[in-house]
């Protein structure tokens, strides 16, 4: 069993080192443990005041996000170890299989990075004390335990359910739906969520009856290993492998990102299951969607030009995306033209998912100013502000469209850091910053000059022709692709830096 912990992780060091490298790790511990001396000085007085209902409520929904986050897109943070792929290493009795890959599964950085908040957190309200300090990372690892396990099972049943038996399915049925019910009904109720794991872990980090909750969180958390393991051993040895044991579908009665049956189109699907399938794109989209969100929240916006720089920000996640559609596929650009549409169709379709990913991060720092009780702006400068994301995305998508064709630049999916020096990296947040200063000075000399209704309709207007520029580019795109085919196919087919 160590030997296996042992080649599990080698190999994993082996594949993080393509990413950054020790120096890349380093730097980055360095500057988190930088980052929580600095906001200790700020943050500490607040949060020795939050009270302990207010701890446990805010895990509680914290646990259901996290649990919906990683049931609806099979991700939950976590190092992920297919088992039936080291199945055949020589291991006494899957219990001890399950055993190792569940523990290894707490050494990713998402996972690393939730343990460390959450000790500092303690640090904050107790003091640097041994016992407070380990009573609080076991109760963490606990925690977060009891998300990986319910997402485990819960997937494989949504998934796989069809290999399970019927016993089973309804064990994991009744477990899951109960378990997401009562959650949803404690956070309205906060009085009834005694029996859920950001309820007790609460009471850890508050310093009160500390044991008795770790006990708790102990016996809960092995409830659940007990549903999963059962299930993935049923599953693994019941002989089901390859595409069939695949955990990447999303829920949508057995097809992929639906909405309707034929509706979003099969390349519309497979470009947004390219982006959630990247790495760095899937961790830019929770991080800026979250962040934005909380950040124009609690810092209460009261003027259009904090909306116009969130919204320049979030356009800068991407960029290097952005300016390099063609990048993340290489070598494998040559399918773009056995499909039977347009080349330029596929393009956009992969445009137009980036852009939906886009559209996401955006919203959520837009509802968080909308949600916060700061100052509120007009309902013109509100029409400002959406017109000014709306076409931002818009423009973003021209220019994308220009530099990707122009210059393409192989890109590796699996780093972290691979694209960031590309044409498009540069050139895309530099157009989106003159963008930027066109908008503001334009409408906001039109909002002197112009009358209300006239006003208003430009702002209406300006989408709309970013728009049409759009369906104007498109079949320069298509000619360009199609008469430099091997010129393009030549540089995406060169080592990605």
């Amino acid at each position: 069993m160590l030997e296996l912990a042992r080649l599990l992780i080698l190999n994993r060091i082996r594949k993080l080192a393509m990413h950054y490298g020790w120096a890349g790790y380093a730097s980055s511990v360095l500057i988190l443990v930088l980052f929580a001396f600095a906001v200790s000085t700020v943050v500490s007085a607040p949060v020795k005041h939050v009270t302990i209902a207010q701890i446990q409520s805010f895990l509680i929904i914290l646990w259901l996000s996290w649990t919906v986050m990683g049931l609806a897109l099979g991700k939950d943070l976590s190092w992920a170890i297919r088992l039936n792929e080291i199945i055949v290493f020589p291991v006494s009795g899957f219990l001890r299989l399950y055993t190792v890959t569940f523990l290894l599964g707490f050494l990713s950085i998402p996972l690393l990075g939730a343990l460390f908040v959450i000790v500092f957190v303690d640090c904050l309200r107790s003091g640097f004390v041994l016992a407070s300090l380990f009573s609080t990372l076991v109760g963490a690892v606990l925690y977060i335990a009891s998300i990986r396990l319910t997402v485990s099972f819960g997937r494989a049943a949504i998934v796989r359910g069809r290999y399970l038996s019927n016993s089973l399915k309804a064990a994991a049925a009744l477990a899951g739906t109960s378990l997401l019910a009562y959650t949803c009904t404690a956070i309205i109720r906060p009085r009834l969520g005694w029996l859920l794991p950001g309820y007790h872990l609460g009471f850890v980090l508050s310093g009160e009856h500390r044991w008795l909750p770790l006990a708790y969180l102990g016996a809960f958390s092995g409830f659940l290993a007990v549903i999963d393991f059962v299930m993935q051993r049923s599953l693994i040895y019941s002989g089901i492998r390859g595409p069939l044991a695949s955990e990447g579908r999303m829920m949508a009665g057995g097809s992929l990102i639906l909405l309707h049956s034929t509706w979003p189109g099969p390349l519309y699907r497979i470009s947004i299951l390219c982006w959630l399938r990247s790495r760095s794109a899937l961790l830019l989209l929770m991080w800026g969607t979250g962040y934005s969100f909380f950040f124009m929240y609690f810092t209460k916006p009261d003027t259009a030009l904090d909306f116009f720089i969130i919204v320049w920000m979030q356009l800068l996640f991407y960029a290097y995306l952005r300016g390099n559609l063609l990048g993340t596929d290489r070598s494998g650009v040559w399918l773009y033209y056995r499909f039977p549409v347009r080349i330029e169709g596929v393009i956009r379709a992969k445009s137009h998912s980036l852009s939906l990913l886009q559209s996401c991060m955006i919203a959520g720092g837009l509802m968080g100013g909308f949600l916060s009780k700061g100052p509120g702006i007009p309902f013109s400068e509100w029409m400002r502000v959406l017109s000014y994301a709306v076409s931002s995305v818009l423009f973003g998508e021209i220019c994308g469209l220009f530099i990707s064709i122009r210059y393409p630049d192989p890109i590796d999916r699996t780093s972290q850091f691979s694209g960031g020096t590309s044409a498009g990296a540069f050139l895309i947040p530099l157009l989106q910053a003159l963008y930027l200063g066109v908008f503001v000075l334009a409408t906001g000399f039109g909002r002197r000059l112009l009358p209300p209704m006239a006003y208003g309709s430009a702002l209406t207007a300006i989408p709309a022709i970013m728009f049409i520029m759009q369906l104007c580019v498109l079949p320069w795109v298509g000619s360009v692709l199609l008469n430099e085919r091997e010129t393009i196919m030549k540089k995406l087919s060169a080592f990605p830096s």
